[in-house]
């Protein structure tokens, strides 16, 4: 091997070395408290606009979903209908563009109607209500929120596995509760 050669291979394996350790201090820099204390550094913001790049290139991002997937929802709204004849089936909302936006924003609207025992009810009211005028053969829906409890790692090794308990339920009738549809006129 030339001399050339060799100092071509160490300026390669210099590179490499520099590369992995510029990588995992970027990735240190946001998961740890590192990240906190050189933000009050003031003049370091092109090393924080590059570390933001990176960390969303490489998942570093806090996005921990990626490396542990959460198990299940926290909580699980469940409506069935029924109709004059007593068949029941379960409804779900549809959305028109079927994003993920309108997805999580009805997701957000069902954590935020755990918040209080009456907003629990505005919303199961206001969904059950929604359900039936979708469907106009429905005479029942039946609106029950649910949590879901994930056990630690020790309750599950004693023996406690997943399991869904009951927050919320209540059962709304057509022609129980008048309320004005879309298409009435307000006075």
């Amino acid at each position: 091997m030339t001399r050339f050669e060799s100092v071509r291979h160490r300026g390669v394996r210099v590179s490499i070395g520099v590369a992995i350790a510029v990588h995992f201090f970027l990735i240190l820099l946001q998961v740890t408290p590192l990240n906190s204390w050189l933000a009050a550094v003031p003049g370091l913001d092109p090393l924080f606009a590059v570390a933001r790049y990176y960390r969303a290139l490489s998942f570093a991002n806090r996005n921990f979903r990626f490396f542990a997937p959460a198990v299940a929802d926290d909580l699980r709204l469940s409506i069935v209908l029924a109709d004059a004849a007593g068949n029941q089936r379960e409804y779900h909302f549809e959305f028109e563009d079927g994003a993920r936006e309108s997805q999580l924003a009805a997701r957000a609207m069902l954590d935020h109607a755990s918040d209080s025992a009456d907003r629990m009810d505005e919303f199961a009211r206001a969904w059950g209500d929604h359900a039936m005028r979708t469907k106009p053969e429905v005479t029942a829906a039946t609106v029950t929120i649910y949590r879901v409890l994930v056990p630690s790692m020790a309750q599950y090794r004693a023996g406690q596995r997943m399991h869904e308990q009951l927050m919320y339920a209540t059962r709304l009738e057509r022609g129980s509760q008048p309320r004005p549809g879309p298409e009435a006129s307000s006075p």
